[in-house]
């Protein structure tokens, strides 16, 4: 069996680059270095970022080896230095006791502390009796990076006996290989096993390369990565005898680890629906961005999330409330009921961790019950408690903060509500210089649209704004050997020489096409070889643009959320991979919103990457039936509200439209400047070519009237 071994070097691997290189040259093998900024071309199939976590970037996977021939084929094996609760994979091995007591041993605290004390509470509901050594219990992960987690308890180390310990070593695992691969697992992360009872480091990592080596050989599996996590904190001999097995199995070559994904207001998020933004300070970038995003609270990634509760501080109660207590986890009330015993008044805040929420605190707060006859001093008391929030949240240090609808949920006027919370975040800002930088007004989906219909038009009446929606996959098969098309129309959404951002409309496949990112309308699930705009793309960048995808992403995306790759054999830099819910004519607004705000997210990543161009297919034309009449104003008002909001350093966004779809071609020309409503004169120019072997060009010139 030949096998394949990568030697991945993370941040604390680089003084030894030069003693691996010297490896190589004795084995007749050329090392190829890579960069962030640059990857050796040659090896690019086969030297990825490896990860499969949605979020993460691996303190430092040392060392990666295949355990089955052939390109793409058997199970990669990671060596990682790392805590094993930071993992993120679809399965994660604890090495506990029988007793499944999780709080004993560091790998099994680290596991508890990071998933809830539900774990717990799941272990001792399942398996009251425990289990023996040659069984694994199994939960779900909660708050870890994982789907589930196997635990296993190992009989205590005897040298008489060693044979019979290290063999029940690999039947453990292979174990949780066979379970892991029912459960259509493709990921799992070991910790390194037996380290914490003095099995012999020496026996180790033979042992455990072994049993998964093993269990490829004997099977076609549908698992891809199996982790060895080494503890920080634990001997530097168990790395030095890992790396020192692995380099003796097998070829490797350097590779960098890395992962992106996109965000909007808030560390790591991309939101579900932001439908509008506004900027309540004037000058360029001044002020706090307001965001009205239609989504459940307890899914905003954030600085702080407001929660709006009650004095007695009984989370279960109030949609808004139940929504962050499940998600947070029970500890979240424990630490109320902890620290705030006689609960809170309506003019006070209550504190907590965010625990398995998207953000690093929890702001409780209680409103008073409407009164008509009070309503004056009851929307000054909505006013007060918000500016507390604000500046209890900058005086800890944070950036972002998301409110629900205050109020909603009590029968407080819908149409007083927009004024009264805009205005008390603009008077903030207007009152002092400010480190925050975004607040989320966040609508849940299930909530009155007349909500959504208030805030959105206070906010058109009140600062420019931009919508943000998401997109769906756009069947187009482009020819193999095409050339990128010209230009048909193109317009300037922002008045001035070399003003704003160039729209194209560009007849091709938008493989062909030459920009800096390349969005490609897929599935929640990456699978990239369905639909047909996912599938050119897939054949043009090669299967390594999958890989990353399955690496990186292994439990996908949302329809809000983009996934970031190389370009590979495009003629681009990056992919930005979405995935957009299908049309339903009840929730077209919404589902317009969603398109609009993806197209956001996505600029405002390229932005952030420095790209100065773009190319989108029609999205949501195919498979998803969006109204094609419907796509042209959606995606040129968001370049155009994009545009008129930031002085960015984008310069061209094309729309791609495949040849054949000459109708959505036909409607995009003209659907971008019917703008009845518009006062703006855009003058702009059209041309179109098609993809002959002598290409023909057309140029007619027009303002619009």
């Amino acid at each position: 069996m030949a096998l394949r071994f990568d030697l991945v070097s993370g941040p604390s691997e680089a003084v030894e680059a030069a003693s691996y290189e010297a490896i190589f040259a004795r084995r007749g093998l050329r090392c190829c270095k890579f960069s962030a900024a640059r990857d050796c071309a040659e090896h690019t199939a086969s030297s990825k970022a490896s990860l499969p976590g949605s979020q993460q970037e691996p303190s430092s996977v040392v060392h990666r080896t295949n355990v089955a021939s052939g390109e793409n084929a058997g199970i990669k094996i990671n060596l990682m230095i790392d805590s094993i609760s930071n993992v993120s994979v679809d399965v994660i091995v604890n090495s506990s006791n029988e007793e499944l007591q999780l709080d004993s041993g560091a790998v099994s605290k680290s596991i508890l502390n990071a998933a809830c004390l539900e774990i717990q509470d799941e272990c001792n509901q399942k398996y009251p009796r425990g289990i023996s050594t040659s069984e694994i219990a199994i939960t779900k992960g909660y708050c870890l990076k994982c789907k589930n987690v196997f635990h296993l308890a190992l009989p205590e180390w005897d040298e008489n006996s060693s044979d019979s310990i290290l063999a029940n070593l690999t039947q453990i695992m292979t174990i949780c290989l066979e379970e892991a691969e029912r459960m259509g697992a493709k990921s799992l992360a070991f910790p390194i096993l037996g380290a914490e009872m003095k099995y012999p480091i020496e026996k180790l990592p033979r042992t455990m390369y072994e049993a998964v080596k093993n269990y490829s050989d004997q099977k076609s599996s549908q698992i891809k990565d199996v982790y060895f996590v080494v503890l920080p904190e634990e001997d530097t001999e168990i790395v030095k005898k890992f790396r020192e097995y692995l380099l003796k199995t097998e070829k490797f070559h350097s590779k960098d680890t890395a992962s992106s994904k996109a965000s909007l207001p808030g560390s790591q998020q991309e939101p579900s629906s932001v439908v509008h933004r506004t900027n309540v300070a004037s000058g360029e970038n001044a002020g706090i961005k307001i965001n009205l995003m239609i989504d459940s609270i307890s899914n905003v990634s954030v600085d702080v999330i407001v929660n709006s509760s009650n004095e007695e501080l009984q989370l279960d109660s109030g949609a808004v409330s139940k929504s962050i207590l499940n998600a947070a986890c029970l500890e979240i009330q424990d630490e109320c009921n902890q620290k705030y015993p006689r609960g809170i008044s309506t003019s006070e805040i209550a504190i907590t961790k965010g625990y398995c929420l998207k953000c690093k605190n929890v702001f409780h707060l209680a409103l008073r019950s409407w009164d008509k006859n009070s309503s004056d001093s009851i929307l000054a008391n909505l006013t007060q408690i918000m500016t507390i929030c604000l500046e209890e949240a900058e005086r800890m240090g944070a950036k972002s903060l998301a409110f629900p609808i205050l109020g909603a949920e009590m029968k407080y006027p819908i149409e007083k509500l927009p004024r009264t919370m805009y205005e008390a975040v603009k008077n903030y800002s207007d009152q002092k210089s400010s480190q925050i930088k975004d607040v989320c007004f966040v609508v849940l989906p299930e909530e009155d649209t007349e909500i959504v219909k208030k805030f959105r038009e206070y906010l058109l009446k009140t600062e420019k704004f931009h919508s943000k929606d998401t997109a769906s996959p756009n069947p187009s098969l482009p020819g193999p050997q095409q050339k990128a098309a010209p230009m048909t129309p193109r317009t300037n959404v922002a008045s001035g020489e070399n003003a704003g951002i160039e729209i194209n409309l560009m007849t091709d496949s938008i493989s062909n096409a030459s920009v800096d990112v390349i969005i490609n309308s897929t599935n929640k699930i990456l699978q990239l070889n369905d639909g047909s705009i996912s599938k050119f793309i897939l054949n043009a960048a090669g299967p390594q643009i999958q890989d990353e995808c399955s690496q990186k992403y292994p439990q996908g995306i949302s329809t809000s959320e983009i996934a970031i790759t190389k370009g590979y054999n495009l003629e681009c830099k990056n992919v930005f991979h979405l995935a957009l819910p299908p049309w339903d004519e009840n929730s077209s607004d919404l589902i317009l919103a969603n398109l609009t705000q993806i197209i956001t997210t996505c600029l405002e990543n390229a932005e952030r990457m420095g790209a100065k161009s773009l190319a989108f297919p029609i999205i949501g034309s195919g498979v998803l039936k969006y109204p094609i009449e419907k796509l042209p104003r959606t995606m040129y008002e968001a370049v155009k509200s994009y545009s008129n909001l930031n002085s960015s350093q984008i310069k061209v966004v094309n729309f791609v439209v495949f040849p054949p779809d000459k109708e959505i071609a036909k409607i995009t020309k003209y659907g971008c400047h019917a703008d009845d409503n518009s006062s703006d004169q855009f003058s702009y120019s059209f041309s179109h070519s098609y993809c002959h072997t002598d290409i023909t060009k057309h140029r007619c010139e027009g303002t619009r009237q």
